[in-house]
Protein backbone atom coordinates (compact mmCIF):
# COMPACT_ATOMS: atom_id res chain seq x y z
CA UNK A 1 0.00 0.00 0.00
CA UNK A 2 1.30 3.45 -0.97
CA UNK A 3 1.88 6.24 1.86
CA UNK A 4 0.55 9.51 0.63
CA UNK A 5 1.13 11.73 4.11
CA UNK A 6 5.04 12.58 4.71
CA UNK A 7 6.20 14.07 8.09
CA UNK A 8 9.69 15.58 9.20
CA UNK A 9 9.49 16.79 12.75
CA UNK A 10 12.50 17.92 13.98
CA UNK A 11 16.15 16.71 13.58
CA UNK A 12 19.27 17.85 11.30
CA UNK A 13 19.34 16.58 7.83
CA UNK A 14 21.79 16.86 5.43
CA UNK A 15 18.41 17.74 2.36
CA UNK A 16 15.53 16.83 1.79
CA UNK A 17 13.67 16.02 -1.94
CA UNK A 18 10.59 14.48 -2.74
CA UNK A 19 11.10 13.49 -5.98
CA UNK A 20 9.59 13.27 -9.62
CA UNK A 21 7.01 10.66 -9.36
CA UNK A 22 9.03 8.53 -11.77
CA UNK A 23 11.03 5.11 -12.04
CA UNK A 24 14.42 4.41 -13.86
CA UNK A 25 14.36 0.75 -14.24
CA UNK A 26 13.64 -1.37 -16.03
CA UNK A 27 12.20 1.52 -18.68
CA UNK A 28 11.66 5.17 -17.36
CA UNK A 29 7.95 5.47 -16.55
CA UNK A 30 6.07 8.30 -15.14
CA UNK A 31 2.81 8.29 -13.31
CA UNK A 32 0.98 11.46 -11.42
CA UNK A 33 -0.64 8.79 -9.43
CA UNK A 34 2.65 8.50 -7.99
CA UNK A 35 3.34 12.09 -7.31
CA UNK A 36 4.18 12.19 -3.46
CA UNK A 37 0.91 14.38 -0.99
CA UNK A 38 0.46 15.50 1.91
CA UNK A 39 4.18 16.43 3.63
CA UNK A 40 4.89 18.21 6.78
CA UNK A 41 8.61 19.45 7.47
CA UNK A 42 8.29 21.23 10.67
CA UNK A 43 11.22 22.14 13.26
CA UNK A 44 14.16 21.01 10.91
CA UNK A 45 17.47 22.72 10.95
CA UNK A 46 19.39 21.77 7.16
CA UNK A 47 22.90 23.41 6.97
CA UNK A 48 24.56 21.32 3.72
CA UNK A 49 27.30 22.57 1.02
CA UNK A 50 24.21 20.70 -1.62
CA UNK A 51 21.97 22.54 -3.35
CA UNK A 52 18.95 22.18 -3.73
CA UNK A 53 18.26 21.52 0.09
CA UNK A 54 14.86 21.11 0.36
CA UNK A 55 13.37 20.06 -3.29
CA UNK A 56 9.78 19.81 -3.70
CA UNK A 57 7.72 18.12 -6.17
CA UNK A 58 4.33 17.10 -4.20
CA UNK A 59 1.46 18.60 -3.32
CA UNK A 60 -0.21 19.53 0.15
CA UNK A 61 3.52 20.72 1.70
CA UNK A 62 3.86 22.67 4.46
CA UNK A 63 7.68 23.95 5.62
CA UNK A 64 7.14 25.31 9.12
CA UNK A 65 9.75 26.82 11.92
CA UNK A 66 12.54 25.47 9.70
CA UNK A 67 16.21 26.67 9.36
CA UNK A 68 18.56 25.94 6.12
CA UNK A 69 21.37 27.57 5.18
CA UNK A 70 22.20 26.21 1.51
CA UNK A 71 24.65 26.98 -1.22
CA UNK A 72 21.96 27.82 -4.04
CA UNK A 73 18.15 27.35 -3.16
CA UNK A 74 17.17 27.03 0.71
CA UNK A 75 13.71 25.70 -1.11
CA UNK A 76 13.10 24.55 -5.16
CA UNK A 77 9.67 24.18 -5.83
CA UNK A 78 8.68 23.13 -9.66
CA UNK A 79 5.70 21.31 -11.43
CA UNK A 80 5.13 17.84 -12.74
CA UNK A 81 3.08 18.34 -15.85
CA UNK A 82 0.51 20.43 -13.79
CA UNK A 83 0.81 23.14 -11.43
CA UNK A 84 1.58 22.02 -7.60
CA UNK A 85 -1.17 22.75 -5.17
CA UNK A 86 -1.37 23.80 -1.41
CA UNK A 87 1.86 25.22 -0.26
CA UNK A 88 2.74 26.87 3.12
CA UNK A 89 5.74 28.06 3.97
CA UNK A 90 5.75 29.62 7.24
CA UNK A 91 8.13 30.52 10.20
CA UNK A 92 11.55 29.59 8.81
CA UNK A 93 14.63 31.07 8.68
CA UNK A 94 16.25 30.57 5.18
CA UNK A 95 20.05 31.63 4.23
CA UNK A 96 21.36 30.99 0.53
CA UNK A 97 24.96 31.57 -1.16
CA UNK A 98 24.80 31.69 -4.55
CA UNK A 99 22.61 33.05 -7.46
CA UNK A 100 19.91 31.51 -7.06
CA UNK A 101 17.07 32.20 -4.77
CA UNK A 102 16.67 31.17 -1.57
CA UNK A 103 12.85 30.91 -2.18
CA UNK A 104 12.10 29.66 -5.40
CA UNK A 105 8.86 28.24 -6.64
CA UNK A 106 7.46 27.66 -9.86
CA UNK A 107 3.72 26.77 -11.28
CA UNK A 108 2.24 26.98 -7.93
CA UNK A 109 -1.29 27.29 -7.10
CA UNK A 110 -2.60 28.33 -3.95
CA UNK A 111 0.49 29.19 -1.60
CA UNK A 112 0.66 31.36 1.62
CA UNK A 113 4.08 32.51 2.02
CA UNK A 114 4.87 34.24 5.40
CA UNK A 115 6.74 35.60 8.62
CA UNK A 116 10.25 33.79 7.65
CA UNK A 117 13.44 35.29 7.41
CA UNK A 118 15.14 35.31 4.10
CA UNK A 119 19.02 36.04 3.46
CA UNK A 120 21.09 36.34 0.11
CA UNK A 121 24.84 35.51 1.88
CA UNK A 122 26.62 36.83 -0.52
CA UNK A 123 24.54 40.39 -0.47
CA UNK A 124 25.29 41.11 -4.35
CA UNK A 125 21.68 42.15 -5.20
CA UNK A 126 22.56 40.08 -8.65
CA UNK A 127 19.33 37.47 -7.40
CA UNK A 128 15.83 37.36 -5.95
CA UNK A 129 15.54 36.03 -2.25
CA UNK A 130 11.46 35.34 -2.89
CA UNK A 131 10.83 34.38 -6.71
CA UNK A 132 7.30 33.20 -7.98
CA UNK A 133 7.09 32.40 -11.23
CA UNK A 134 5.51 30.23 -14.17
CA UNK A 135 1.90 29.02 -14.14
CA UNK A 136 1.70 30.47 -10.69
CA UNK A 137 -2.03 31.41 -8.93
CA UNK A 138 -3.31 32.31 -5.89
CA UNK A 139 -0.26 32.81 -4.01
CA UNK A 140 0.03 34.97 -1.10
CA UNK A 141 3.26 36.89 0.85
CA UNK A 142 3.03 38.87 3.83
CA UNK A 143 5.56 40.00 6.74
CA UNK A 144 8.13 38.41 5.23
CA UNK A 145 11.66 39.56 6.35
CA UNK A 146 14.43 40.23 2.84
CA UNK A 147 17.88 40.60 3.65
CA UNK A 148 20.26 41.34 0.90
CA UNK A 149 17.80 40.95 -1.88
CA UNK A 150 14.39 41.26 -2.96
CA UNK A 151 11.38 39.67 -4.64
CA UNK A 152 10.62 38.71 -8.10
CA UNK A 153 6.47 37.98 -9.03
CA UNK A 154 6.07 36.00 -12.56
CA UNK A 155 8.69 36.89 -14.88
CA UNK A 156 7.61 34.20 -17.57
CA UNK A 157 5.32 36.44 -20.29
CA UNK A 158 3.14 34.22 -21.98
CA UNK A 159 2.51 32.26 -18.38
CA UNK A 160 -1.03 32.55 -16.16
CA UNK A 161 -0.63 34.17 -12.99
CA UNK A 162 -4.13 36.50 -11.79
CA UNK A 163 -3.66 36.49 -8.52
CA UNK A 164 -0.13 37.32 -7.16
CA UNK A 165 -0.39 38.80 -3.44
CA UNK A 166 2.78 40.57 -1.77
CA UNK A 167 2.06 42.35 1.49
CA UNK A 168 3.83 44.09 4.55
CA UNK A 169 7.19 42.76 3.56
CA UNK A 170 10.54 44.23 4.94
CA UNK A 171 13.38 44.66 2.85
CA UNK A 172 17.30 45.07 3.89
CA UNK A 173 19.53 46.09 1.31
CA UNK A 174 23.00 47.61 1.30
CA UNK A 175 22.71 49.18 -2.03
CA UNK A 176 20.90 48.93 -5.39
CA UNK A 177 17.04 48.42 -6.68
CA UNK A 178 15.17 46.10 -4.61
Amino acid sequence: MKRKRIRFLGGNYGSITLSLPEQFTPTKASNIAWQIEDVTIDGVNIATRRSPVCCCTATSVAVLRSYVHATEYSVFSTRFRRPEHDFIIAGNVFASEGVQATLRLIGIHNAVVVDNHLTDLENTGQKHNYRVHGVSDHVFGARNILVGAGVMMARCPRRARRHLVHDSTMYHRHAGPV
